[in-house]
């Protein structure tokens, strides 16, 4: 089980972009999104690991992902407003350019 502890917060998932699944997501580090391939999102209490299947970024700040699995608006809605993180550990060995 992945414990708080083990997850840095990097961003949002902010809302379905389109109607194939994609979803705008913000990031508050200065994090290359294309090197994460799996993000860390808590539902209901519990650390739950989703893997990225597409990336792209979409002005500055931001980018559009698509997980694995959600292929549909609908399914992509469920994710908005929530957090998401990356294993600490990958920000303690320095793969992003500033710590989080």
């Amino acid at each position: 089980m992945i414990t708080n502890s083990q997850i840095s917060n990097i961003g949002k998932l902010v809302k379905p972009h389109g109607v194939n699944g994609e979803i705008v997501v913000t990031i508050d580090c200065d994090i290359d999104l294309s090197t994460v391939k799996c993000i860390i999102i808590n539902i209901d209490g519990i650390n739950i690991p989703f893997f990225i299947s597409s990336i792209r970024p979409r002005g500055k700040e931001s980018y559009l992902i698509i997980i694995d699995g959600i292929n549909n608006e609908t399914d992509a809605a469920y994710f908005a407003c929530l957090l998401f993180g990356v294993l600490a550990d990958c920000v303690r060995n320095d793969k992003f350019s500033k710590k989080c």
